[in-house]
Protein backbone atom coordinates (compact mmCIF):
# COMPACT_ATOMS: atom_id res chain seq x y z
CA UNK A 1 0.00 0.00 0.00
CA UNK A 2 1.67 3.49 -0.77
CA UNK A 3 2.09 6.34 1.96
CA UNK A 4 0.28 8.97 1.97
CA UNK A 5 2.62 12.02 1.18
CA UNK A 6 2.36 15.30 2.66
CA UNK A 7 1.37 18.48 -0.15
CA UNK A 8 4.24 20.72 -0.74
CA UNK A 9 3.25 24.27 0.29
CA UNK A 10 2.56 25.17 -3.21
CA UNK A 11 0.15 23.16 -3.94
CA UNK A 12 -1.15 23.87 -0.83
CA UNK A 13 -1.48 27.47 -1.25
CA UNK A 14 -2.85 27.35 -4.85
CA UNK A 15 -6.01 25.11 -3.14
CA UNK A 16 -6.66 28.25 -0.90
CA UNK A 17 -7.20 30.05 -3.61
CA UNK A 18 -10.46 28.44 -4.98
CA UNK A 19 -11.81 27.58 -1.64
CA UNK A 20 -11.08 31.44 -0.80
CA UNK A 21 -12.92 32.84 -3.79
CA UNK A 22 -15.64 30.37 -2.72
CA UNK A 23 -16.50 32.07 0.49
CA UNK A 24 -14.92 35.66 -0.33
CA UNK A 25 -16.82 36.20 -3.70
CA UNK A 26 -20.49 35.96 -2.03
CA UNK A 27 -19.03 38.33 1.29
CA UNK A 28 -18.32 41.01 -1.36
CA UNK A 29 -21.58 40.41 -3.17
CA UNK A 30 -23.36 41.20 -0.11
CA UNK A 31 -21.47 44.08 1.19
CA UNK A 32 -21.42 46.11 -2.05
CA UNK A 33 -25.69 45.70 -1.87
CA UNK A 34 -25.96 47.12 1.44
CA UNK A 35 -24.11 50.32 -0.14
CA UNK A 36 -26.37 50.46 -3.23
CA UNK A 37 -29.07 52.34 -3.19
CA UNK A 38 -33.02 51.23 -3.09
CA UNK A 39 -33.43 52.28 -6.87
CA UNK A 40 -30.27 51.27 -8.75
CA UNK A 41 -31.25 47.52 -6.85
CA UNK A 42 -33.95 48.07 -8.62
CA UNK A 43 -33.40 49.22 -11.79
CA UNK A 44 -30.40 46.59 -12.24
CA UNK A 45 -29.71 44.74 -8.78
CA UNK A 46 -26.70 43.05 -10.55
CA UNK A 47 -24.71 46.35 -12.22
CA UNK A 48 -21.17 46.85 -10.18
CA UNK A 49 -21.87 50.94 -11.12
CA UNK A 50 -23.94 52.69 -8.39
CA UNK A 51 -23.18 55.79 -6.18
CA UNK A 52 -22.19 54.57 -3.31
CA UNK A 53 -24.47 55.45 0.23
CA UNK A 54 -25.41 54.64 3.73
CA UNK A 55 -29.17 55.12 3.49
CA UNK A 56 -29.93 51.37 4.35
CA UNK A 57 -27.09 51.10 7.30
CA UNK A 58 -29.04 54.63 8.87
CA UNK A 59 -32.41 53.08 8.01
CA UNK A 60 -31.26 49.59 10.18
CA UNK A 61 -29.61 51.21 12.77
CA UNK A 62 -32.35 51.81 15.31
CA UNK A 63 -33.67 50.98 18.76
CA UNK A 64 -35.01 47.37 17.48
CA UNK A 65 -31.52 46.68 16.21
CA UNK A 66 -29.57 47.31 19.59
CA UNK A 67 -32.18 45.36 21.38
CA UNK A 68 -32.38 42.46 19.08
CA UNK A 69 -28.42 42.36 19.42
CA UNK A 70 -28.53 42.40 23.07
CA UNK A 71 -30.88 39.86 22.79
CA UNK A 72 -29.30 37.30 20.72
CA UNK A 73 -25.82 37.75 22.95
CA UNK A 74 -27.58 37.04 25.89
CA UNK A 75 -29.41 33.58 24.84
CA UNK A 76 -25.79 32.79 22.66
CA UNK A 77 -23.93 33.20 25.72
CA UNK A 78 -26.84 31.20 27.69
CA UNK A 79 -26.36 28.54 25.64
CA UNK A 80 -22.81 28.10 25.34
CA UNK A 81 -22.12 28.56 29.07
CA UNK A 82 -24.93 25.89 29.20
CA UNK A 83 -24.03 23.37 26.50
CA UNK A 84 -20.69 23.21 28.19
CA UNK A 85 -21.48 23.15 31.75
CA UNK A 86 -23.22 19.55 30.73
CA UNK A 87 -21.71 19.07 28.01
CA UNK A 88 -17.95 18.35 29.27
CA UNK A 89 -18.90 15.93 32.37
CA UNK A 90 -21.17 14.24 29.63
CA UNK A 91 -18.20 13.59 26.80
CA UNK A 92 -15.76 12.88 29.72
CA UNK A 93 -18.26 10.01 31.04
CA UNK A 94 -19.25 9.12 27.19
CA UNK A 95 -14.83 8.56 26.94
CA UNK A 96 -14.57 6.79 30.04
CA UNK A 97 -17.96 3.46 29.17
CA UNK A 98 -16.96 1.01 27.29
CA UNK A 99 -18.60 -2.63 25.44
CA UNK A 100 -22.14 -1.70 23.93
CA UNK A 101 -23.10 0.81 26.41
CA UNK A 102 -20.52 3.85 24.50
CA UNK A 103 -21.90 2.01 21.35
CA UNK A 104 -25.57 2.87 21.75
CA UNK A 105 -24.43 6.10 23.69
CA UNK A 106 -23.07 7.31 20.38
CA UNK A 107 -25.80 5.94 18.30
CA UNK A 108 -28.29 7.73 20.25
CA UNK A 109 -26.36 11.16 20.10
CA UNK A 110 -26.21 11.00 16.90
CA UNK A 111 -29.66 9.58 15.99
CA UNK A 112 -30.39 13.16 17.87
CA UNK A 113 -28.23 15.13 15.24
CA UNK A 114 -30.31 13.33 12.66
CA UNK A 115 -33.79 14.36 12.92
CA UNK A 116 -34.48 17.71 11.52
CA UNK A 117 -34.84 20.69 13.83
CA UNK A 118 -38.21 21.28 12.25
CA UNK A 119 -39.72 17.78 12.93
CA UNK A 120 -39.46 19.03 16.92
CA UNK A 121 -41.36 22.69 16.62
CA UNK A 122 -44.77 21.54 17.86
CA UNK A 123 -43.64 19.36 20.65
CA UNK A 124 -41.33 22.11 21.89
CA UNK A 125 -44.17 24.56 21.67
CA UNK A 126 -46.53 22.27 23.41
CA UNK A 127 -43.87 21.98 26.30
CA UNK A 128 -43.10 25.57 26.22
CA UNK A 129 -46.54 26.68 26.81
CA UNK A 130 -47.43 24.26 29.55
CA UNK A 131 -44.30 25.82 32.08
CA UNK A 132 -44.49 29.30 30.81
CA UNK A 133 -41.40 29.52 28.52
CA UNK A 134 -42.56 30.94 25.00
CA UNK A 135 -41.72 34.73 24.47
CA UNK A 136 -38.60 33.87 27.05
CA UNK A 137 -34.95 34.09 26.52
CA UNK A 138 -34.65 30.83 29.31
CA UNK A 139 -37.04 28.96 26.58
CA UNK A 140 -35.06 29.70 23.80
CA UNK A 141 -31.52 28.97 25.88
CA UNK A 142 -33.42 25.57 26.89
CA UNK A 143 -34.36 25.14 23.15
CA UNK A 144 -31.03 25.62 21.68
CA UNK A 145 -29.35 24.10 24.30
CA UNK A 146 -31.27 20.81 23.03
CA UNK A 147 -30.15 21.28 19.70
CA UNK A 148 -26.27 21.87 20.16
CA UNK A 149 -25.85 19.63 23.57
CA UNK A 150 -25.70 16.36 21.04
CA UNK A 151 -22.98 17.83 18.75
CA UNK A 152 -20.88 19.82 21.55
CA UNK A 153 -20.43 15.91 23.60
CA UNK A 154 -19.65 14.15 20.52
CA UNK A 155 -17.20 16.77 19.74
CA UNK A 156 -16.06 16.83 22.97
CA UNK A 157 -15.35 13.32 23.57
CA UNK A 158 -11.71 12.84 21.53
CA UNK A 159 -10.20 15.48 23.69
CA UNK A 160 -11.76 13.58 26.72
CA UNK A 161 -9.83 10.63 25.39
CA UNK A 162 -6.65 11.91 25.11
CA UNK A 163 -6.46 12.45 29.08
CA UNK A 164 -4.22 10.27 30.58
CA UNK A 165 -6.17 7.66 32.92
CA UNK A 166 -2.71 7.30 35.87
CA UNK A 167 -3.45 11.33 36.32
CA UNK A 168 -6.97 10.22 37.24
CA UNK A 169 -6.44 7.45 38.99
CA UNK A 170 -3.61 9.12 41.54
CA UNK A 171 -6.00 12.29 41.67
CA UNK A 172 -8.10 9.48 43.28
CA UNK A 173 -5.34 8.10 45.38
CA UNK A 174 -5.16 11.54 46.75
CA UNK A 175 -8.91 11.86 47.96
CA UNK A 176 -10.16 13.83 44.62
CA UNK A 177 -13.79 13.81 43.95
CA UNK A 178 -15.59 13.42 41.16
CA UNK A 179 -16.14 16.85 40.84
CA UNK A 180 -12.47 17.94 41.77
CA UNK A 181 -11.03 15.45 39.22
CA UNK A 182 -13.11 17.41 36.69
CA UNK A 183 -12.51 20.58 37.83
CA UNK A 184 -8.78 20.31 38.60
CA UNK A 185 -7.63 17.16 35.91
CA UNK A 186 -10.17 17.12 33.30
CA UNK A 187 -10.92 20.56 32.30
CA UNK A 188 -7.43 21.70 32.42
CA UNK A 189 -6.47 19.27 29.62
CA UNK A 190 -9.72 19.73 27.24
CA UNK A 191 -9.43 23.44 27.92
CA UNK A 192 -8.61 23.96 24.06
CA UNK A 193 -11.16 21.36 22.90
CA UNK A 194 -13.86 23.08 25.02
CA UNK A 195 -12.56 26.60 23.53
CA UNK A 196 -13.27 25.69 19.99
CA UNK A 197 -16.37 24.27 20.85
CA UNK A 198 -17.71 27.23 22.85
CA UNK A 199 -16.80 29.51 20.34
CA UNK A 200 -18.74 27.26 17.50
CA UNK A 201 -21.59 26.72 19.61
CA UNK A 202 -21.59 31.08 20.35
CA UNK A 203 -21.73 31.37 16.78
CA UNK A 204 -24.54 28.66 16.02
CA UNK A 205 -26.32 29.51 19.08
CA UNK A 206 -26.02 33.77 17.85
CA UNK A 207 -27.48 32.98 14.10
CA UNK A 208 -30.03 30.54 15.00
CA UNK A 209 -33.14 31.19 13.19
CA UNK A 210 -36.14 28.37 13.59
CA UNK A 211 -36.20 28.51 17.14
CA UNK A 212 -35.97 31.97 17.71
CA UNK A 213 -38.86 32.91 15.27
CA UNK A 214 -41.13 30.04 16.49
CA UNK A 215 -40.73 30.35 19.70
CA UNK A 216 -40.03 34.62 20.53
CA UNK A 217 -43.71 35.48 19.17
CA UNK A 218 -43.29 39.54 20.41
CA UNK A 219 -41.05 40.83 17.70
CA UNK A 220 -39.65 43.06 20.42
CA UNK A 221 -38.32 40.01 22.03
CA UNK A 222 -36.62 38.33 18.89
CA UNK A 223 -33.22 37.93 18.58
CA UNK A 224 -30.77 39.31 15.44
CA UNK A 225 -31.68 36.36 13.53
CA UNK A 226 -35.28 36.88 13.20
CA UNK A 227 -34.90 40.43 12.76
CA UNK A 228 -33.03 39.74 9.56
CA UNK A 229 -37.07 37.83 8.28
CA UNK A 230 -38.75 41.42 8.82
CA UNK A 231 -36.80 42.48 5.49
CA UNK A 232 -39.16 40.15 4.21
CA UNK A 233 -42.37 40.89 3.47
CA UNK A 234 -45.47 40.40 1.23
CA UNK A 235 -44.49 43.61 -0.94
CA UNK A 236 -41.03 42.62 -1.63
CA UNK A 237 -37.50 42.40 -0.35
CA UNK A 238 -35.60 45.45 1.22
CA UNK A 239 -32.73 44.26 -0.48
CA UNK A 240 -30.20 46.74 0.54
CA UNK A 241 -31.76 46.64 3.73
CA UNK A 242 -31.09 43.29 4.49
CA UNK A 243 -27.55 43.17 3.63
CA UNK A 244 -26.75 46.09 6.08
CA UNK A 245 -28.48 43.67 8.73
CA UNK A 246 -26.42 40.79 7.69
CA UNK A 247 -23.26 43.26 7.81
CA UNK A 248 -24.11 44.53 11.30
CA UNK A 249 -24.70 40.95 12.43
CA UNK A 250 -21.88 39.16 11.29
CA UNK A 251 -19.39 42.11 12.44
CA UNK A 252 -19.26 40.84 16.15
CA UNK A 253 -18.44 37.04 15.09
CA UNK A 254 -15.77 38.77 13.50
CA UNK A 255 -14.27 40.64 15.58
CA UNK A 256 -14.58 36.94 18.43
CA UNK A 257 -12.46 35.52 15.54
CA UNK A 258 -10.24 37.77 15.30
CA UNK A 259 -9.58 37.49 19.19
CA UNK A 260 -9.59 34.41 19.81
CA UNK A 261 -8.42 32.43 15.88
CA UNK A 262 -4.84 31.14 17.35
CA UNK A 263 -6.30 29.79 20.14
CA UNK A 264 -9.26 28.31 17.51
CA UNK A 265 -6.31 27.12 15.55
CA UNK A 266 -4.60 25.41 18.53
CA UNK A 267 -7.35 23.76 19.87
CA UNK A 268 -8.48 22.08 16.08
CA UNK A 269 -4.81 21.31 15.67
CA UNK A 270 -4.78 19.03 18.78
CA UNK A 271 -8.23 18.18 18.25
CA UNK A 272 -7.47 16.52 14.68
CA UNK A 273 -4.57 15.11 16.60
CA UNK A 274 -6.83 12.29 18.35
Amino acid sequence: MRSMTALSPRTASLMRIPLALIYIIPLAWLFVTAFKPADDLARDPSSLVFHPTGEAFQSVMNDQLWHAMLVSTEVALGVTVGTMVLGIPAAYGLSRIKGKARLWSIGVLLLFQMIPPAASLIPLYRLLAIFGLLNSRVGLILVDMALLLPFAILLLRPFCLAVPREMEEASMLDGAGLFQLLRHVVLPMVRNGAFVVGAMTFIMAWGEFINAITFMNDPTLQPISALLSSQVTQFGVRWNNLMALAVVTALPLLVIYLMIHKRLQEGLTIGSGK
